[in-house]
């Protein structure tokens, strides 16, 4: 894992059982980021409009005594990554600092809490502290979480979900509910879950995918994570009798054995 030494801004690789705690960034991306080999160039890295970015996140991590930053991305480990850091910043590029003053709704309209990978950086990390353009605290998540708003791209959802169920899939773009299916699948391949197929239509909620509505069908994978947003007290119970058959998923359906939900 390479993290950056806040103090001296260099690079420094360190093995599973090694990594010293460390501060984490959350962003939205900009035309001028500074990518790892630009990192290595002190004087090509300064130029980029990003490392304003990577200096004071630094500079916040010590102030709050830690001494390194990560801030790679890695799709299918990105999510055990902000688990494990001591604190994650959240920057909120396009934020004001004198949004600060007004309502906290308004922090809302952020476009980091419409971008595809808010989910996970927020919910893996203990804690999230958010900041404005000229890094004024805004507050933390717990204090937020009734103001944010979630990403509308189906195959968003989709990848960022990824590290809650501990999954890896390759990601195609542009795929929309499909993305959403393919996650489906491999759950069901890696966990003898029956629970996942208790889900349910909202015929109230207005699905949609940059304007486009999402598949109402009667399938049995459901086409978008709201369809179990009732489903938080569905509990698999295993029959006492005989083992339960694992399910399967091929080109003509799914099988599956019997199983009791309550």
């Amino acid at each position: 894992m390479r993290l950056i030494n806040a103090r001296t801004l260099k690079t420094e690789e360190y093995y599973e059982s090694q990594i010293p705690p460390y501060a984490i960034l959350s962003h939205t991306w900009s035309g001028s980021e500074v990518s790892f080999q630009d990192f290595q160039d002190v004087e090509l890295r300064t130029r980029k409009g990003g490392f304003r970015k990577i200096q004071r996140t630094c500079e916040q991590a010590l102030e709050h005594g830690i001494k390194h930053v990560w801030l790679s991305e890695s799709i299918n480990s990105m999510f055990q990554w902000y688990q494990k850091a001591k604190i994650c910043y959240a920057y909120l590029e396009d934020v004001e600092d004198d949004w600060i003053d007004r309502r906290t709704s308004e922090i809302g309209m952020s476009r980091w809490f419409t971008r595809g990978w808010t989910l996970q950086e927020l919910i893996a990390p203990r804690v999230v502290q958010f900041y404005s353009r000229g890094w004024a605290r805004i507050g933390e998540k717990h204090g937020l979480i009734n103001k944010l708003e979630v990403t509308t791209r189906v195959e968003d959802m989709a990848c960022c979900l990824l590290g809650l169920f501990g999954i890896s899939m390759p990601l195609l773009y542009s795929e929309g509910h499909k993305a959403f299916y393919r996650l489906q699948e491999a759950i069901i391949a890696e966990y003898d879950d029956h629970s996942i197929f208790a889900w349910s239509m909202d015929q109230n909620r207005s699905y949609s995918n940059n304007g486009l509505p999402y598949p109402v069908h009667g399938g049995i994978l459901a086409a978008s994570p709201a369809g179990f947003k009732s489903s938080g007290n569905i509990k698999s119970v295993r029959a006492k009798h005989g083992d339960d058959e694992p399910v399967t998923v091929t080109a003509k359906g799914v099988r599956a054995g019997h199983g009791f939900w309550s």
